[in-house]
């Protein structure tokens, strides 16, 4: 049974209000109500990274955003299409942006989660990725390729810690 090692936040919607465009989202300073409490209380049990589909910002700039909201020393490594130089038709949806920042970070997929509110992007990616996918909202979940990998839905940012440790690995 694999140990989860990391979590891969997704920016837009998790941690900040989902205004359609990321850039303007974190730009913005919009987190969402309790995004904080369940970072740091991740962060005492997890190496926690971030990730994001933004086509402007690159980590640099996301860290300099959230230094300037006191959100600097959370998230060990951030991973954008535009540091990847990722050319994709649905960027949030690629596994090879799960990878590379977990890479970065040492951890292999299968001791990752990733935390996400579009199962048929973020899941899906997630998935391909070899990582657990835990689902935040009502959006049903889809039949992803790899039934295998744990797969969650929680109502709220305030059932992710229970969903993390309830992670059952094959």
């Amino acid at each position: 049974m694999a140990v989860l090692r990391g979590v891969l936040f997704t920016l837009e919607g998790v941690l900040f209000h989902h205004t359609g465009d990321t850039d303007q989202s974190i730009r913005e300073h919009a987190p969402i109500d309790g995004a904080l409490s369940l970072v740091q209380g991740c962060f005492a049990r997890y190496r926690l990274g971030l990730i994001t589909g933004t086509h402007v910002l690159t980590a640099a700039n996301v860290r300099e955003i959230l230094t300037q909201i006191d959100w600097h020393g959370w998230f060990e490594m951030i991973g954008t299409t535009t540091d990847l130089s990722a050319d994709l038709d649905d960027p949030a949806a690629s596994p090879k942006i799960i990878r590379s920042t977990l890479l970065a970070m040492g951890i292999q997929p299968s001791n990752a989660a990733v935390i996400g509110v579009t199962p048929q992007r973020e899941g899906m990616a997630a998935n391909g990725a070899g990582c657990a996918y835990i689902n935040v909202g009502t959006t049903p979940l889809p039949e992803f390729p790899y039934p295998e990998r744990a797969t969650l839905s929680v109502p709220d940012l305030t059932d992710v810690p229970d969903a993390l440790k309830g992670l059952q690995y094959p």
